[in-house]
């Protein structure tokens, strides 16, 4: 059958072969041959080569029971693969989507038009091709479950490897915060990149770890410390309390002098006891006076405190304990006798600090030998507690603020003077309670 006319070719229509070899459908092609004379009446024909138009259907397609059709520019069927179902020459609507045979069979028809309005069509049973839908749509929702349940895997996987030991981690941090197990090992995430925090980890844990033992020892150390400090304490507030009953058995005797005696050497003892090294200057004052009044019971001391132009507020600024008897002791004892005249003078000093100068009247002292004991590296005074521990208390207390000046003039007799700053009392009610004592 004639498909369509291409300038001096004619196409015909899938017919049978002319071959003698075999009985198959072809699409062939005619054209004349202009030649001249006997040659004017000479035709070309091709036709498609063996089984040709059978391979333009896929495999999958025959397996549906496909009709394969050629419809001429017409609409007339030029040639159906299967002609018990749709004979040739019948009718068919353009763009038709779907087909229905004369036995009621329903087809899906796909279409594909060629440039000579001529088209090939291609029938699929409704069934079969709904079916074929339909097992496409299963297998590509089996497809996805399998991708889903793989991507399921791969997340479990990463958050196994990752996120996993993260959470470990934190929960071993949060274990050591709370003091629960600072012992734990940290699990490793197999992270290249993680590792080296990993590692500043442990140490820093390990540390952590020492300084732990650190603390607990030097806090068991600090706490057998009191411990002897108290046992040290316990006998001399004994010792106080029974001064406490014999200066009020010597009340009761009417032996005022003895009641005063215990008493000053009372409030002695209970002043250095303090457990603070930091006291007021008037505090110490107050303690020179009772040490000396215990020493008039055997030397014959002329002592007084001159407070020049020194505000009384000052008397509240802060002082080492224990600084201002070791030199009223040491001028006592180089007085050269029994009798002896000493002087604590209080004065404000033209820079703005406080001056203490403790003197006496004795026999001059040797200045160079008292700085060879200053700058000496140890205590090398022969009398207990001396002038370099007191030097160096108030060189620890003021630093550069302090200085220590020494003289022996035959007027003034021997002085020993100390400079220091003017730092109220801190702490509490303290400078408060010192003003209003």
């Amino acid at each position: 059958m004639l498909l369509s006319h291409q300038n001096e070719m004619i196409y015909y229509g899938p017919h049978k072969t002319y071959s003698f070899v075999s009985d198959y459908p072809v699409i062939s092609l005619v054209r004349q041959f202009e030649g001249k004379g006997n040659l004017n009446n000479i035709y070309i024909y091709i036709e498609s080569g063996y089984r040709r138009l059978e391979k333009l259907l896929p495999q999958s397609v025959k397996t549906m029971d496909a009709i394969f059709l050629v419809v001429s520019e017409s609409n007339r069927v030029i040639y159906s693969s299967n002609e018990g179902i749709v004979r040739p020459g019948i009718f068919m609507a353009a763009e038709e989507d779907d087909f229905r045979t004369e036995s009621g069979d329903k087809y899906v028809s796909f279409s594909q038009l060629s440039e000579k309005d001529w088209s090939v069509r291609l029938l699929i049973p409704n069934k079969k091709y709904y079916d074929h839908i339909y097992t496409l749509m299963i297998n590509y929702a089996i497809i996805a479950m399998i991708a889903i349940a793989f991507f399921i895997f791969v997340e479990y996987t990463m958050w196994k490897s990752i996120y996993r030991p993260f959470k470990t981690f934190d929960n071993n941090l949060k274990k050591i915060i709370n003091d629960e197990n600072v012992q734990l090992q940290v699990r490793h995430m197999n992270v290249e990149e993680f590792e080296e925090s990993f590692n500043y980890f442990n140490k820093l844990k390990k540390r952590i770890i020492e300084l732990l033992d650190k603390v607990q020892k030097e806090e068991t150390k600090r706490t057998e410390l009191q411990i002897k400090q108290l046992l040290s304490k316990i006998n001399p507030h004994f010792i106080c309390n029974t001064l406490d009953t014999l200066k009020w058995y010597a009340n009761e005797k009417q032996e005022h002098e003895i009641s005063e005696f215990v008493s000053a050497l009372n409030k002695l003892l209970l002043y250095n006891l303090e457990r603070t090294p930091e006291t007021t200057l008037k505090s110490e004052i107050a303690a020179v006076s009772d040490y000396v009044a215990l020493q008039q019971w055997k030397y014959d001391i002329d002592f007084m405190i001159e407070q020049e132009d020194l505000p009384p507020f000052m008397l509240c600024a802060q002082m080492p304990r224990f600084v201002l008897q070791p030199l009223v002791e040491n001028a006592i004892l180089h007085s050269g006798n029994t009798s002896c005249k000493i002087r604590l003078v209080l004065s404000l000093h033209e820079d703005g600090r406080i001056a203490i100068s403790v003197k006496n009247f004795g026999n001059p002292f040797d200045i160079e030998k008292m700085e060879e004991i200053l700058s000496s590296a140890i205590d090398i005074s022969k009398n207990g507690i001396g002038l370099q521990y007191v030097a160096k208390m108030f060189s620890n207390q003021f630093g550069d603020q302090f200085s220590f000046n020494l003289d022996n003039s035959m007027q003034e007799g021997n002085s020993i003077t100390m400079l220091i700053p003017f730092i109220p009392v801190i702490g509490g009610d303290g400078y408060d309670s010192c003003i209003r004592s």
